[in-house]
């Protein structure tokens, strides 16, 4: 296996780079402590601010969602429907698509057994070939 030139390098900077990380977040952390904040309330209060924006997404999602609703006037039960009607159809299609590929599979396999048979004569030949050769040297 050869080695890159700068492989070295690579390795150095990745080395430095997890190590400076590392000092960053201590600093960080102890920056905190100093003014009082333990990591685990650093971590309450992000997961809490997550918490708030994933809440707000989720009504943005829903408001977004009935205005959609309003815009083509569709009731739940006719997308459901069309929900149906479209999982129907991509099960049918789905189905052909695999009876086709059968089709196409099984004659693939005679055109391999062919070749095969193919070559199981030429190996025969090859093998008398070589019992003829054998037996004109013991003569």
């Amino acid at each position: 296996m050869t080695s890159s030139p700068t492989r070295p390098f690579t390795s150095i900077a990745t080395g430095l780079g997890v190590v400076v990380l590392a000092a960053c977040s201590t600093a960080y952390y102890s920056t905190w402590e100093m003014l009082g904040q333990e990591k685990r309330d650093l971590l309450r209060s992000n997961v809490e601010s997550v918490q708030k924006e994933q809440v707000d997404a989720a009504e943005e999602f829903e408001d977004a969602l009935d205005r959609l609703r309003g815009l083509y006037d569709v009731d739940a039960d006719d997308l459901e429907r069309t929900y149906d009607k479209l999982k129907d159809n991509v099960l049918y299609l789905k189905h052909n698509l695999n009876a086709a590929a059968i089709g196409g599979l099984s004659a693939e396999v005679d055109s391999i057994e062919a070749d095969i048979e193919v070559l199981l004569a030429d190996m025969r030949k090859s093998i008398a070939e070589a019992d003829r050769f054998l037996a004109n040297l013991s003569e």
